[in-house]
């Protein structure tokens, strides 16, 4: 099985992993800026940068990878999450296309076990949060082969950044990556199987606040792109 094709931890991350409710939030100012996170795994023949700029209402990440392993179906890919309109739009670049993905309500993907609050840490000098999934047994039947294998999931979020989204959205797709009500600083993905053992780890390098107007030009989509809806 191939677990590093990109739709297994972004698009398929839900199948794996959740959230416990958002904490509940103090007074804190929506975080407004861009981190930096690299994507790795434990033989390191994997090495992904992922930029994700926060505004109040949207998130915008551009995933790039550096080196992947043989094989891997890992490309470069940019996203905005908009948390007002529900939805995921994809910039495709070559293809000039904007695809819009609408997110929660029917097209809900919530079938998630619980994260459990773990220990505590520090990223870049915050103070985070862990959260962890515990180990998950998961069987798949392929064709003639069942497969069983345990995943373990882990985020880390930061405590003194603020980042709110609706309920209703906190457990959507790729959403946990990078919000829980709280900014994600890391997550690692740990998967075994009797053919495979596989650590998927992420990790905020840099953490640069920003103003809200400057940002925003960046979620402008191209006006000669097309808009279309995603089936």
């Amino acid at each position: 099985m191939n677990y590093l094709h990109s739709g297994f931890f972004f698009m398929h991350l839900r199948l794996l992993i959740t959230l416990l409710l958002p904490v509940t939030l103090s007074a804190q100012k929506t975080f407004t800026g861009t981190i930096d996170y690299r994507l790795t795994n434990t033989d390191t023949s994997l090495d992904v940068r992922v930029q994700a700029i926060f505004i109040p209402g949207r998130i915008r990440f551009h995933m790039q990878p550096v080196k992947v392993p043989a094989g891997a179906d890992i490309k470069e890919e940019l996203l905005i999450l908009d948390f007002e309109q529900a939805a995921i739009f994809r910039i495709k670049d070559k293809e000039k296309i904007v695809e819009r993905e609408n997110i929660g309500g029917e097209n809900s993907k919530q079938d998630l076990p619980a994260l459990q609050p773990a220990d505590t840490s520090q990223i870049l000098g915050q103070p985070v949060r862990t959260y962890s999934s515990g180990w998950i047994e998961k069987t798949e039947v392929k064709g003639t082969d069942t497969i069983k294998s345990q995943v373990n999931a882990s985020f880390a979020y930061a405590s003194h950044l603020s980042y709110p989204i609706p309920d209703s959205l906190s457990r959507e797709q790729m959403v946990p990556l990078f919000t829980n009500g709280h900014v994600c600083l890391g997550f690692a993905i740990r998967v075994r199987s009797a053919a495979l053992r596989f650590d998927l780890l992420s990790r905020a390098w840099q953490l640069r606040p920003g103003k809200t107007r400057k940002l925003s030009k960046l979620f402008r989509f191209p006006k000669d792109y097309t808009q279309r809806q995603k089936d």
